[in-house]
This record gives C-alpha cells, structure tokens and sequence, in this order.
C-alpha cells in the first residue's frame, strides 16, 4: 500500500514530504517505501514538475529532518526532475542554506546544470537567496561567479535593490572578494556594485523625501 500512487501521481511518501512530518516519513521508509518516489505528473500549485521526488520537496520547503531521513534510507540522490533539476536546484531556490549543506555532504552534484543550463549556484543568484549563495560560492568556478554575479544585477530594479537584492549582490561581493583577492577583473566589478547599491538606496530615500513633501505639501 505504501507504494500505491493516487490517481493525481502522488504516493504515500510524496503526501508526507510536502507535509514535512519526519515521523510520518520515517514509519513509511519502516514500512518499505521507496525513498526515492517522485510524482508522476506536474502539479502546478507548488510548480513542481513530473518526476519530483520526495527528496526534492523535503529540498524545496525546508523539511531537513525528513532530507536526512530518505537520504539515510539511500534515496537517489542524483534523480532529476522534469525541469532536469536535482535536490540541491530546489534547495539553491529556496534559499534553504541546510539542506545545501546537507545534500553537498552526501555527495549530491553541485555543477550538475538543470534543463536551462542553471547550476544549483545559478538558481540560487538568480533567486537572490544570500544565504544559498553564501553555501554553494564555495564550489562555484570564476565562470559561474561571474555569471551569478550578472543574474544578481538582472534583479536590480527599484526599490527592490534595497529590500531584496542588493544584501545578496553585497554579498556575493564579500564572499567572492575574500575568495579572489587580488584579481584585477574582480575588484573593478565589486567595487561599481556597491556604488550602485549605495546610490540606489540614496535615490530611494530622495524620492520617499518628495513623496512626504507632496503628502504634507511641502
């Protein structure tokens, strides 16, 4: 019974992965359930793809405890889902910094591109998750910094460069400055981002000045 599907594509273990309940998990892994199920179908509210394993959702919403667990009970680690991504692709998007550190312990590729030719680096610059990018810069060659380095700047717009982007490009910036000390290519670089982001944040403080002035008419 434990392997049966719904008729939706969902098994079991699927079900008790997106709740997150490790002991849920762990009495499915005792009663002889595959650790590596996956759905068979896309299931579009959470934008999970045909072939999304267990192992893959515990990634995505931070269900460590039961990551551990199907890993443990030798779940594929490398399986790929219908978008060609792995368990590190979906805990690199969902900024999940232990579950990066998790997979990458227990062997899970870091350079392994998805369907896009994103690495686990990539989906975690392009998603501006500081966290993951602070994990996975540790692995990542100049070629993916460099291209990290240009997803974080697509994602510079407004007001978002404050609240939301601009701690990861700063930190990016950080992380990859104490990693090549001394590159000529680099520093140039780094050094434009945090004017842009110092200036941006000014701007925004000007324009919020103006806004309170209209309000109050000045």
């Amino acid at each position: 019974m434990v392997r049966l599907c719904c008729t939706n594509g969902w098994t079991p273990l699927c079900y008790a992965a997106l709740g997150g309940d490790p002991l849920l998990v762990s009495s499915l892994l005792q009663e002889k359930a595959d650790p590596s199920d996956a759905i068979t179908e896309q299931e579009p509210l959470c934008q999970f793809a045909a072939q999304t394993s267990a192992l893959h959702m515990c990634a995505f919403l931070k269900r460590n405890e039961s990551l551990r667990l199907l890993l443990d009970s030798k779940a594929d680690m490398n399986h790929v889902d219908g978008y060609g991504a792995n368990a590190l692709h979906w805990a690199a998007v969902a900024n999940n910094a232990e579950g990066i550190q998790i997979l990458y312990a227990a062997g899970v590729g870091a350079h392994v591109p998805n369907m896009l030719g994103y690495s686990p680096f990539a989906m975690a610059c392009s998603g501006g998750g500081t966290e993951a990018i602070q994990e996975l810069i540790v692995y990542a060659s100049r070629e993916e910094v460099a291209e990290g380095l240009h997803d974080c700047f697509s994602g510079l717009d407004g007001r978002s460069l404050v609240s939301d982007w601009a701690p990861s490009c700063l930190a990016l910036q950080r992380e990859v400055g104490l990693a090549s000390r001394g590159s000529s290519l680099c520093f140039p670089i780094f050094s434009q981002l945090e004017c842009v982001a110092v200036m941006s944040r000014e701007l925004v403080e000007i324009g919020d000045d103006r806004q309170t002035g209209r309000d109050t008419g000045r």
